[in-house]
């Protein structure tokens, strides 16, 4: 498996801070295009024809340990129509969080019924998909997706404000349930967010 030359964080990071800043280069390629991917034994899902996916994972560094790291890049009538980033195992959403409030990027927080998974939308247009671990102490990240690059339209974050409920840092709703939940609003009231 490829390793990426920077950790888990940097390149979560970048990627909400600009999704189209993702080069090739961090994965060992020389461009995006079907072409390349082909070439560098990416698989491929869906229809070349309409709507397809190529993913490939990496290894990426994250303290001690490696992290799958899964790289989407997605494909429109051979149109290039965004990425996305997976993880597994998931790593804390807190670490991430403290960055991304330290550059005063607009957070949107929105949970699925039960406050097992949710989502934070960044700066309007990036989302961090997240899921309690397995002990339900502490929020990881699983999926990055962007509106930021051509022919999403919107349709990352519109499906997330579609699909969960928004929570607001001072609610109660929920509370008791999750105990990841209860920590990641203790936290970021600490932080004034």
């Amino acid at each position: 498996m490829n390793h990426l030359k920077c950790n888990v964080f940097e390149l979560c990071f970048s990627y909400l801070m600009g999704a189209s800043s993702i080069k090739a280069e961090m994965f060992g390629l020389r461009a995006f295009g079907e072409a390349e991917l082909k070439k560098e034994n990416f698989d491929m899902v869906g229809d070349a024809d309409d709507f397809c996916l190529y993913e490939k994972d990496y290894l990426a560094v994250h303290f001690v340990r490696s992290v799958d790291v899964t790289l989407k890049r997605y494909f429109f009538n051979g149109r290039e129509s965004g990425c996305g980033i997976s993880l597994s195992p998931g790593v804390r959403l807190v670490p991430l969080l403290k960055r991304i409030i330290s550059r005063g990027l607009s957070l949107e927080f929105y949970l699925h019924e039960g406050a097992l998974d949710g989502a934070v939308v960044v700066g309007g247009d990036s989302i961090v998909r997240f899921s309690a671990n397995r002990s339900g102490t502490a929020y990881e990240v699983r999926d990055l997706e962007s509106d930021q690059l051509l022919n999403n339209e919107g349709a990352a974050v519109s499906s997330i404000r579609k699909s969960m409920s928004r929570i607001l840092v001072t609610t109660t709703q929920d509370r008791g349930k999750v105990v990841a939940l209860n920590r990641l609003l203790a936290y970021l009231k600490r932080r004034g967010v």
